[in-house]
């Protein structure tokens, strides 16, 4: 009985878990940057936009990591660790609505400096 429950919730925490991993990043709208030739002409601004980028995603992915740690300490780690599992769930939404906002007020930001707003 136990085990079918532990199974039963680790197919799908995997699977809202590979879900989220190819979702998050179209969700928050995240073009890679394409490394230019060496010699072109680049602005700072589209400098600083390709290394914002690769940070939302970097961050954007760790907090989907730690949602999914969350998940599985919670369904296998017993009656002590479902307060802490909890906590770190709680948290790991809270990162990714706050990554997802930084990310709109900073293209909002960098469209407002460069004009194309």
């Amino acid at each position: 009985m136990l085990m079918n429950k532990i199974q039963h919730s680790l197919v799908v925490a995997l699977a809202a878990g590979s879900s989220m991993l190819t979702a998050a990043p179209k969700a928050l709208a995240i073009d890679f940057p394409v490394v230019e030739p060496v010699g072109t002409n680049i602005s700072i601004l589209t400098v600083l936009g390709n290394i914002a980028n690769w940070m939302f995603g970097l961050a954007g992915a760790l907090a989907v990591l730690f949602l999914i740690y969350g998940g599985i300490t919670y369904i296998v780690g017993g009656a002590k660790a479902e307060e802490t599992a909890k906590k770190l769930i709680m948290n790991s939404i809270i990162g990714l609505v706050v990554i997802a906002l930084a990310y709109v007020l900073a293209q909002l930001a960098i469209d407002l400096v460069t004009g194309q707003f």
